[in-house]
């Protein structure tokens, strides 16, 4: 958090896009950069630390796999680009665990790939340093800001051109992953820099896809209604992810969980009785729903926890030990 804070000092506080000051405090300031202005805040803060020695390599690599799982983890990446994410910062919607990805995480995992794609079209001699070097030459305060639609693509461009003149535009680049909301192919730009993502998947188990709390969400995002209370000694659905057996069956959030298949649910031990049932079996779940009693049947589905992790390519090509070296501040390259 502080290495973030820290890199504010320059990230906002001097390079920002230009609607970002001087500030009109009198309306929102929406803007499609934030994934810039702080999710590739985070980008420099986790290459500091990694740059610096205060953390080692498998710390670098264990905070990438982790964006990466939040991402990979959420719904809402399917429909929600991250130049979205960030113009919607001031109206997020009740159903924000489904249909929003956090321009945070996916910024910085878009500043690891501009990092290793503007080094490999260029041979390792330009990077995303040299881009926020010269938005701080060319748009640091007191200068305005960068343009908004443009600014920062025009920079990545810009520098990139200096050194690949054939190979500099980014079209493709921003529209799918920044404007759009393609899948990521993540070892085809982890390659660069000799590396590869491994995915490991555990056992089936038990899955309807719900979440539960003691406090019904009020909607409307950290700008609507409180949360409201449910009586002591029970639970409500909190969330219903898509696709899921919860919401074919018609679950819906505020449900309060009642009895399953007969017997009362205890709070404490609802997940634990829940991951006893076998996959493919009905159980029959009593809610209250506002007034009303019913009985909703559920069939169990599965699902795999999926882990990752970020490793070394064995038989790495010079230039990619040239980039991995260079960009993560190592001095050599070690599989």
């Amino acid at each position: 958090m502080v290495a973030h804070e820290f890199f504010h000092l320059w990230n906002v506080k001097r390079i920002r896009p230009a609607i970002l000051g001087p500030f009109d405090y009198t309306h929102e300031q929406n803007t499609r950069n934030l994934y810039v202005s702080e999710g590739m805040t985070s980008y420099w803060a986790a290459i500091g630390l990694k740059r610096s020695g205060l953390w080692s390599r498998k710390d670098y690599f264990d905070e990438l796999a982790t964006q990466v799982k939040t991402l990979q983890s959420a719904p809402g990446r399917k429909i929600m680009s991250v130049e979205l994410s960030s113009w919607d910062a001031w109206n997020r919607g009740d159903n924000g665990r489904n249909n929003r990805i956090d321009y945070y995480n996916k910024g910085e995992l878009l500043g690891n790939l501009l990092d290793l794609d503007i080094r490999h079209r260029t041979g390792n001699q330009r990077s995303l340093t040299d881009v926020f070097l010269y938005l701080l030459k060319n748009h640091g305060l007191p200068k305005p800001g960068f343009e908004e639609v443009r600014g920062f693509r025009d920079a990545v461009e810009l520098i990139t051109r200096q050194a690949a003149p054939s190979n500099f535009d980014f079209g493709d680049f921003f529209a799918k992953y920044v404007s759009g909301v393609e899948e990521i192919p993540w070892n085809a730009f982890l390659e660069y820099a000799g590396l590869m993502l491994q995915e490991k998947r555990s056992s089936a188990t038990s899955y309807i896809g719900v979440s539960t709390g003691t406090s019904i969400p009020g909607g409307g995002g950290p700008f609507g209604p409180q949360a409201t209370p449910v009586p002591q000694g029970q639970i409500a659905i909190t969330n219903v992810e898509p696709d899921s057996p919860a919401a074919e069956a018609g679950l819906d959030v505020g449900d309060i969980l009642i009895a399953m298949d007969g017997d009362r649910v205890d709070p404490a031990a609802f997940e634990t009785r829940l991951a006893e049932k076998r996959i493919g079996s009905t159980i029959g779940l009593a809610v209250m729903r506002r007034d009303r009693l019913m009985t909703i049947n559920v069939v169990i589905g599965s699902r795999e926890n999926v882990t990752y992790s970020i490793k070394e390519k064995p038989n790495a090509l010079e230039l990619q030990k040239k980039i991995f070296t260079s960009w993560l501040g190592e001095k050599k390259f070690e599989p």
